[in-house]
């Protein structure tokens, strides 16, 4: 039955189609077409009013809308765009520096203390120095900071160096100790803090909680050794790990409420204990640390090779970006141009400094620019130029060029001789436009202003 109802529409739709159905698409299509490009002039009509206080005359009226409808254009000639390109590279070479040093630091906190030492002494200049780049090159202005080289290659001599079987046999020695320490740790505290209040004659201890925190921490003591041993741990029910934040919260509330007087000895033991136990979980994640030293071998070569080939280019790229931002004033300056046009329906030739040196933008772009901005009028546009901040002084030449869509709005929304026709009254207080659409019957559409002009 489904089957059957799909095929009667397809049918009747078939059908429709080939009795003109397709041409009652292709019309409305070609009115509504119409009826935008109407809106367009209306819309241009209400500017002018706006401006004008009366609609134009009949005589004129395409002519004086016709900046209505006018697209600027100023496409990036090729010496920009070949700056452009030239700058994109060198920031990609420090953000994929950036992103190695990144990777190293995201995983230096897992590291055992003597390699972080090692590790870092390089690090933290390469760090320093690729932030200044980063800088450099955003914000066109020359940093104070050297070749890194030296660093990277400090760094990949360390790693090379850097024995990771002993390494890794050295992290899972120190983790068998700490857990035997930690082992009496628990024992000791534990006591100490049940012995505390009745020593004391307090009521400060919850038992309970100290009881149940240091069977749990009893019980899950062995796990990170076994893991990183690979050893399987013994089932348990308790299913929180060793030392959650959960746990650690619990050992910090119990430092928290003990007397920092009376209970000084205890207070130091539970935060080498925390310290400790930090430590020893993490025992896995070192491992991974070290292990992920092989990796970076290949890494830090390819490093060293992008920041020598940026160094060596950095004065031509703090050039280039000086070249670029000029260019950029440049193109800030077309809004003004077209603000000023409006309002004086000319555009502002020769030094356009003294033209809007009050303009707090103004101010801004000239910070870029070495010589005052000017404009020449072209037959279809203007040209702006002036003089960049690069060593060389570069000239920024900029060229705007008007299209006028008009004529092509015309020629593709009505018919060939469908106008539009405009007609006004004397005091150009009210005006009415016709015109014919495209469609078989070249349908004839009209528009009224929404409110009319009053007069002065």
């Amino acid at each position: 039955m489904k089957k059957s109802l799909i095929l009667i529409i397809l049918m009747f739709t078939l059908i429709f189609i080939s009795c003109g159905g397709e041409a009652i698409f292709a019309g409305k299509a070609y009115r509504l077409k119409a009826e935008a490009a109407l809106k367009e002039i209306r819309n241009a009509l209400a500017k002018y009013v706006i401006k004008n206080g009366q609609y134009p005359s009949e005589m004129e009226w395409e002519k004086v809308l016709e900046p209505y409808f006018r697209t600027e254009i100023n496409p990036d000639p090729e010496w920009i765009t070949r700056r452009k390109m030239f700058v994109m590279r060198a920031k990609t070479k420090i953000t994929q520096c950036e992103g190695i040093v990144k990777e190293i630091k995201k995983d230096l906190f897992f590291a055992d203390s003597s390699l972080v030492e090692n590790i870092t002494k390089y690090l933290y200049p390469i760090d320093s120095a690729l932030t200044f780049a980063s800088y450099e090159i955003k914000e066109a202005r020359a940093y104070d900071y050297r070749n890194i080289v030296p660093e990277m290659n400090g760094l990949m001599g360390f790693v090379s160096n850097l024995d990771v079987g002993e390494e890794k046999t050295k992290i899972i020695n120190s983790m068998v100790r700490q857990n035997e320490e930690l082992g009496y740790m628990v024992t000791e505290i534990e006591n100490s803090l049940l012995q505390r209040d009745s020593l004391m004659k307090t009521d400060l201890i919850e038992e309970e909680a100290v009881e149940s925190l240091f069977s749990h921490i009893e019980r899950k003591l062995d796990v990170p050794l076994l893991d990183i041993q690979g050893q399987t741990s013994p089932p348990s029910a308790d299913t929180i790990p060793l030392y959650s934040n959960e746990v650690q919260d619990q050992i910090k509330k119990i430092t928290s409420v003990l007397d920092s007087e009376k209970d000084s000895t205890l207070i130091r033991q539970l935060k080498e204990f925390d310290d400790m136990m930090v430590s020893y979980v993490n025992g896995g994640e070192n491992i991974d640390f070290v292990l992920s030293l092989i990796a970076l071998k290949k890494k830090i070569p390819v490093a060293i090779e992008l920041f020598q080939s940026f160094y060596s280019e950095r004065d031509k790229v703090l050039n280039a970006n000086k070249v670029l931002n000029g260019y950029s004033s440049l193109g800030n300056l077309v809004s003004m141009v077209k603000l000023y046009e409006d309002e004086n329906d000319s555009l502002p030739e020769g030094n356009l400094y003294e033209v809007f040196k009050e303009e707090e933008a103004m101010k801004e772009m000239i910070q870029d620019l070495a010589s005052d901005p000017y404009l020449e009028v072209l037959d279809n546009g203007y040209r702006l130029t002036s003089e960049a901040l690069d060593q060389d002084r570069t000239k920024l030449v900029m060229e705007v060029g008007f299209i006028n869509d008009y004529k092509k709005l015309v020629r593709e929304s009505f018919s060939e001789e469908g106008g539009p026709f405009y007609e006004t009254n004397d005091e150009g207080l009210t005006y009415f436009v016709w015109v014919r659409a495209k469609d078989v019957e070249n349908t004839i559409l009209a528009t009224i202003p929404k409110f009319t002009a009053k007069e002065d």
